[in-house]
């Protein structure tokens, strides 16, 4: 019988990580859509703005909305340049956890290719060996 391998505890551990690195990732990127999506918003109503101007309170108005939605654009641009950075991390860190994963998935993998050959090489000599009785056996009789 063959020997488990060494490192289960290390394969579930390195797995766990993929999958909490692979988490936050999906959390990051779901984030990135939506400021990508709150940012268009923000850019289609500074467009929307009527330039209705018939006194010089409406273009007071007018002006101070400009600013108002260039503020605004601004201030979501900057947290979408954040949430991105988020994500580029978030699948840096999920890149090196599914490489930790994938050097012991490949161990594992030799583990059982080498017992598996460990089970047919005793399998063989156990038969060769009952070939052998039984030649020996037809000899004597």
């Amino acid at each position: 019988m063959s020997r488990g391998f060494g490192l289960a505890g290390l394969k579930r551990l390195r797995d766990l990580k993929e999958a909490g690195a692979a988490g936050k990732l999906a959390v990051a990127n779901a984030d990135l859509t939506r400021g990508r999506r709150r940012a268009q918003q923000v850019s289609d109503a500074a467009a929307a703005t009527q330039e209705d101007v018939a006194t010089g309170a409406d273009l007071l108005a007018l002006a101070a909305a400009r600013a108002s939605n260039r503020s605004m654009l601004t201030e979501v641009q900057a947290h979408l340049a954040a949430l991105q950075a988020t994500a580029d991390r978030a699948e840096e860190e999920h890149h090196h956890a599914r490489r930790d994963a994938v050097i012991v998935e490949k161990l594992e993998q030799r583990h059982a290719q080498a017992a598996a050959r460990a089970e047919l090489s005793a399998e063989q000599a156990r038969l060769d060996e009952a070939a052998q009785r039984g030649h020996q056996g037809r000899r004597r009789a």
